[in-house]
């Protein structure tokens, strides 16, 4: 009848944090693109103060991964919003979205293709994996580690979708 003290943790620990600005300092990004994303996997990569952009090899195409701190969760707040996206031809919207949903069913039941912390959708020819890590998540030297879960996740859907490794 009395909920767990866990129920309250996004608004006592999370929410709070997330009404502060982004823990998440721009120099950060541009160390993690200069150390880490200059090389492959990546194709290219940029930093600005908001984030991170990267490119993936896809098959003969590219995937994209973005990172960043200027898009709030509505009840988290701020923190740090990955957004992944790659391109897929289905034969309609409902197919799109079974791929979206076969995925989200490995990322959860299976061996998740890097940490796991989000999930697939699918829109207009393109399958997207989001991820959002809150201000309360921040930790010096976590973002390398979120951008090598992004690079094999990057390629495990290359793999699976686009036949390519």
């Amino acid at each position: 009848t009395e909920p767990d003290d866990m129920a309250h943790m996004i608004s006592t620990l999370i929410a709070p944090g997330g009404r502060q600005p982004s823990r998440w300092p721009p120099a950060e990004f541009q160390e993690a693109v200069d150390d880490y994303m200059r090389r492959p996997p990546a194709l290219r990569a940029s930093a600005e103060p908001e984030g991170f952009k990267v490119e993936f090899p896809y098959g003969d195409q590219s995937s994209f991964c973005g990172a960043r701190t200027d898009q709030p969760h509505p009840r988290y707040g701020n923190g740090l919003l990955i957004l992944q996206s790659f391109p897929v031809t289905r034969r309609s919207d409902a197919d799109g979205v079974k791929l979206a949903l076969s995925m989200n069913r490995i990322e959860l039941n299976e061996k998740p293709f890097g940490y796991g912390f989000g999930s697939y959708a699918y829109r207009e020819n393109m399958l997207y994996f989001t991820s959002f890590f809150p201000n309360a998540a921040y930790r010096p030297g976590l973002l390398p580690n979120l951008y090598g879960s992004c690079a094999q996740r990057a390629r495990e859907i290359s793999v699976r979708l686009a036949g390519a490794d």
